[in-house]
């Protein structure tokens, strides 16, 4: 490998081509000697656009092509001057991710010869066009001279892969270089242009203009005459005379200047993509700024209702013990059956207050949830130790029913426990006494349902004879539902209500999610931090918990975790961090961690190892103490926070 690694390096000198690769950061990583030759002495770490003045103002660019949200990008003809010399030169770059989000490689190679033949071939077509001119005007045209001139135009037209067509004022072409037939397959000479060559239909309005000296001079880029063919042509449709006429000259594009074509036709597009995508942004910000504006506003009515609903209950509620302390002894019964009505009142206006705040209180904590392993098993288990005794005293029974020994599920504790108790509140207000109600949790495919059924009571159902807490007790129903309905959407699920038969009513939250996960899963995933250290010496084990916990690592998925928030590395990345994670609180030497990112073909080395573990520490961030989680031992190699 050593030998045919060399062999590359000489041959890449002969040719004058090099080439380096730079991290995501745009950092010299690594270069061959072509490319130092070319380019000039640059150092490991030296950022791209030091070394390289042209990358200078675009490096936003090239970060979003390391990560892969922008295409590879070819420069052509890039006038460069090494450093302490006067020679200009030119050199064709071209950069493309060759590992998205590690590595940017920069390819370089020398074309100041081509530039140079291509300028004196540029000079010499003038040269004969300008003769051709000259010779026009002089009256000539069966002169021998120019049947000399015209086959030397000819002869150099063909050299440089240039093909040329004398169109009339009528749009018939009248001569062409002999490469032009054989390029299209088929004859030229007195057929229509458009006939001639069927891709300019469409635009024969635009060409009779330039003819006629009405327009001027037009050059299409990247133009492909025919369909069978891959190659693009730069053409050119230049004015033939005063009387009328045109030139339609087309020049074959190398590989290279049509990649570029094609590149920068994807880059317009981008461009207008991304303008596009600004704008939409813009207006979903202002959107999002409005919206954020009214639901500030909305709480503050909220609040300020309630303020004014309390304050006026207060009010009332003193009046009515008031009146209760004066009608008491002696008091007319119509008299206490109204102010009892009064203080019952009072009683659920004042609940039902609670009820709404309860809902804006939902609203905030949705936005903070705090996302931990649930065992929904147990979850159930304690409402019904919770209600069991609330629902005997109501006439009512409680039971409850579970498919599974346990079922877990990534999701705020403290919510799913209110969203749970509000159905529970529910079935206890609308249930018929006596009667059972009963709490389910079952899977269903890919959803775990939380479930509440009841018998209702139907003289508490709108239009029935008995109506008169109705609108109360509906009005406290359907609040709590729209509780369990927002715990449930925040949650990734949805609610349903559903009629199981004539009297019998369901009510059931659907969480997304796994239902046939293990305990063993949710206990790794929740583990608390003194089992931290007997997880992270199991090798074989799908999590590797370190930090006290802060750091978790999941080796199947290839996720990190730093304080329950995900975080992206690069492959090389995970594997360091899962190598210092397996022996957390010891030294890991660099010839191993070298091992782990070294590439087949490829040289690892230890400025490398440290580029690598200056980004991960950078991802990772600091622990709560302000320390890095992954610590230097100098000589020696890199540790773990145990």
């Amino acid at each position: 490998m050593q030998g045919s690694s060399d062999t590359g390096i000489r041959g890449s000198q002969k040719l004058r081509l090099g080439h380096a690769v730079f991290d995501s950061d745009l950092f010299l990583v690594w270069r061959s000697e072509g490319f130092e030759a070319l380019i000039g002495p640059c150092d490991t770490g030296d950022a791209l656009p030091d070394i390289m003045p042209v990358f200078k103002g675009v490096e936003d660019t090239l970060m979003r092509m390391a990560d892969s949200a922008q295409p590879d990008w070819y420069l052509p003809a890039v006038a460069h001057v090494r450093p302490g010399q006067q020679e200009l030169r030119y050199l064709d770059v071209v950069t493309f991710v060759d590992q998205p989000g590690v590595a940017v490689t920069v390819f370089v190679w020398d074309v100041t010869t081509e530039m140079q033949v291509r300028g004196r071939l540029i000079q010499e077509r003038n040269e004969m066009q300008l003769l051709n001119q000259r010779l026009s005007r002089g009256g000539m045209r069966n002169d021998p001279v120019r049947h000399h001139a015209e086959a030397a135009l000819f002869d150099i037209c063909e050299q440089i892969e240039l093909m040329v067509a004398w169109v009339d004022r009528h749009m018939i072409v009248r001569a062409a270089t002999p490469n032009f037939p054989d390029f299209m397959q088929q004859p030229m000479i007195g057929i229509p242009l458009a006939d001639a060559i069927p891709s300019l239909l469409g635009i024969e309005q635009e060409l009779a203009a330039i003819a006629q000296g009405h327009s001027p001079a037009w050059r299409i880029a990247g133009f492909r005459l025919a369909d069978d063919h891959d190659r693009l042509c730069d053409l050119f449709f230049v004015p033939w005379s005063e009387k009328g006429g045109l030139y339609v000259a087309a020049r074959i594009m190398s590989i290279e200047t049509s990649v570029e074509q094609i590149l920068r036709q994807q880059r317009n597009e981008l461009t207008l993509i991304e303008r596009r995508l600004e704008m939409k942004s813009a207006a979903l910000k202002t959107a999002h700024d409005r919206l954020v504006n009214l639901d500030k506003e909305r709480k503050a009515l909220i609040d300020l209702i309630a303020t004014d609903v309390r304050s006026a209950l207060s009010v009332v509620h003193g009046y009515a013990e008031l009146l209760d302390a004066s009608l008491r002894p002696g008091g007319q019964p119509a008299e206490l059956s109204a102010l009892t009505a009064i203080q019952e009142s009072v009683h659920k206006v004042g609940a039902l207050i609670e009820d709404v705040q309860a809902i804006q209180r939902v609203e905030e904590s949705l936005g903070v949830m705090q996302i931990t392993s649930v065992d929904l098993t147990a979850l159930m288990e304690r409402t019904y130790a919770l209600w069991q005794g609330t629902a005997e005293l109501q006439g009512l029974r409680l039971a409850i029913s579970i498919a599974e020994d346990s079922f877990y599920f990534r999701g705020d504790y403290d919510l799913l426990a209110e969203a749970v108790d509000s159905l529970i509140k529910c079935a206890l207000v609308q249930a018929k006494r006596p009667s059972t109600v009963k709490l389910e949790l079952i899977a269903r495919r890919q959803w775990l349902i939380l479930r509440c059924i009841c018998e209702i009571d139907m003289s508490s159902q709108p239009g029935s004879p008995q109506q008169t807490h109705t609108y109360s007790r509906l009005d406290t129903i359907e609040i709590r539902l729209a509780r369990a309905r927002l715990v449930a959407e925040g949650h990734g699920g949805h609610l349903t209500l559903e009629a199981i038969s004539e009297g019998l009513q369901s009510v059931s939250i659907w969480l997304p999610g796994n239902p046939y996960a293990k305990r063993t899963t949710a206990e790794e995933a929740s583990a608390p931090p003194d089992e931290a250290r007997s997880l992270q010496k199991d090798a074989a084990s799908r999590l590797i918990v370190a930090a006290n916990g802060a750091l978790r690592i999941d080796r199947r998925q290839g996720n990190v975790w730093v304080n329950e928030q995900l975080i992206k590395l690069s492959p090389v990345e995970f594997r360091l961090l899962s190598i210092l994670a397996e022996e957390a609180g010891q030294v890991v030497r660099h010839e191993r961690l070298l091992t782990a990112i070294r590439e087949p073909g490829s040289e690892a080395s230890l400025d490398t190892l440290r580029v690598m573990i200056w980004r991960m520490r950078k991802k990772l961030g600091q622990s709560q103490s302000g320390v890095d989680y992954v610590r230097t031992e100098r000589g020696y190699g890199y540790s773990l926070a145990d």
